[in-house]
């Protein structure tokens, strides 16, 4: 096995050089497995000091990729508290890995289980590229290849507006990746935007009134089987627990 190389950028067009160069990047580490990296180098980002910066500005949380779940939910509590953004960062994993996954590697890699990206998806939040200045919605990143690829996240925009609501993880022990997540995102006047993650066919976007959603939680997408639990287990769980969270979010807008 060949040695794997290192480099260190301290600017974002260091960056861009070395993803053109087939390098990639290492945030938190918590994803890595080198057998799987096909890449003769890796580059560490913790030298770029604006993927750490974080604040509020015409109604838009912004978040710096390189932060990790911890400093993130903090944030996010300090400018919202009780928020369901928040509640999921800090529910997600162990104190050790939330001390080191960053946002950015986690929606990059957007593994079956993240806490994460259920409640970017509800609220409607986007990511901004170091290869572009425009911010994309976190849908379109997520579904679309090229852009994934076309150069890291440095930035996550989250409008404040939208993160009041309620967050559940369905998982056999505390510690655990969830089986399937749901977020539910107030937008007022009855509307909510929702996310399940977990489906087989992947995360399940539904937006609308409260008396709509109610009827279409009975009729969710297959799941598959998780462990010890078959898919028709896992899929009864989430209508359940769907309709119990689309009930209990709104009375107290963080429930």
């Amino acid at each position: 096995m060949k040695d794997m190389k290192w480099f260190f950028p301290d600017t974002l067009t260091e960056v861009d050089e070395l993803l053109k160069n087939g390098y990639k990047a290492h945030g938190g580490g918590t994803f890595l497995v080198k057998t799987a990296l096909n890449t003769d180098g890796l580059f560490d980002l913790s030298r770029i000091p604006q993927l750490k910066e974080f604040g509020i500005s015409g109604g838009y949380i912004s978040l710096g990729s390189a932060l990790t779940y911890t400093k993130a939910a903090a944030v996010l509590e300090s400018e919202s508290a009780g928020n369901f953004m928040s509640k999921a960062l800090s529910s997600a994993a162990a104190c050790p890995l939330r001390n080191r996954i960053t946002l950015g590697g986690s929606i990059y890699a957007a593994p079956k289980w993240s806490d994460l990206i259920g409640p970017l998806l509800a609220s409607d939040a986007s990511v901004r590229l170091s290869s572009s200045d425009k911010p994309s919605a976190v849908s379109d990143y997520l579904s679309d290849k090229k852009l994934r690829h076309s150069g890291i996240i440095t930035e996550v925009i989250i409008p404040e507006a939208n993160i009041a609501g309620g967050y559940y993880r369905f998982t056999q022990t505390h510690f655990d990746y969830p089986m399937f997540t749901i977020t539910v995102s107030m937008r007022g006047n009855e509307d909510l935007s929702c996310c399940i993650t977990g489906p087989a066919s992947g995360p399940l976007v539904l937006k609308g009134k409260r008396a709509e959603l109610l009827k279409s939680a009975t009729a969710l997408p297959d799941f598959n089987k998780e462990r010890s639990l078959s898919g028709e287990y896992i899929k009864k769980r989430a209508e359940i627990e769907f309709v119990r969270l689309l009930n209990i979010t709104g009375g107290n807008k963080n429930e």
